[in-house]
């Protein structure tokens, strides 16, 4: 059984936000408090609201991209990583970014462009974008948008290039442009 310590404030707060994001502390070891909340039944209960409130933000923020993910079964997945992630910030806008990040480098094509799409949408809005963005998608984007609009999965029907320009002139807008087929 762990000896009682004098554990700082700042060391039990990091000690529980370890323990809540599933990540072992050396404060548990050294803190009677946070090892019996480590054992505890209702730390479980803590992290399923934690991944809860997470979901709720980045369907409400990033609604294409969490749409697209959840569609295709890797949306939990990654809201588990992000949790995990050490640096994870409570802040929404932050939240959002380090979410669309991390879907911008999955490997899949479609995710990425969804996610680089929605991400240069949000800095034209907010008037952070400052140079014209251009996303390769794997095909058209329109029944792609359609899809995760209805709350739909969406798959590539036919795969052929084409190129989202996202502009920076001062109204969010962008246009699509299919690519010549190399051959």
């Amino acid at each position: 059984m762990p000896v009682a310590t004098s554990i700082s404030v700042s060391g039990l707060q990091e000690g529980l936000c370890g323990l809540v994001k599933g990540r072992a502390t050396s404060q548990v070891q050294e803190d009677t408090y946070l090892t019996q909340v480590r054992d505890s039944p209702g730390l479980p209960v803590v992290r399923e609201i934690v991944t809860w409130w997470r979901l709720v933000t980045v369907t409400r923020l990033c609604p294409l991209t969490a749409s697209l993910l959840r569609g295709r079964g890797e949306l939990n997945l990654i809201l588990d990583a992000l949790i995990g992630s050490v640096a994870l910030s409570p802040f929404h806008s932050e939240l959002r970014a380090e979410f669309l990040r991390v879907a911008v480098e999955r490997p899949d094509s479609l995710v990425s462009a969804v996610a680089r799409f929605e991400q240069s949408m949000l800095d034209a809005h907010s008037g952070r974008l400052l140079a014209e963005v251009f996303i390769d998608w794997p095909t058209d984007p329109y029944p792609v948008f359609e899809a995760l609009l209805k709350g739909e999965t969406p798959s590539i029907v036919t795969p052929r290039r084409h190129q989202v320009i996202v502009h920076h002139d001062g109204v969010p807008r962008f246009d699509v442009r299919v690519c010549a087929d190399p051959g």
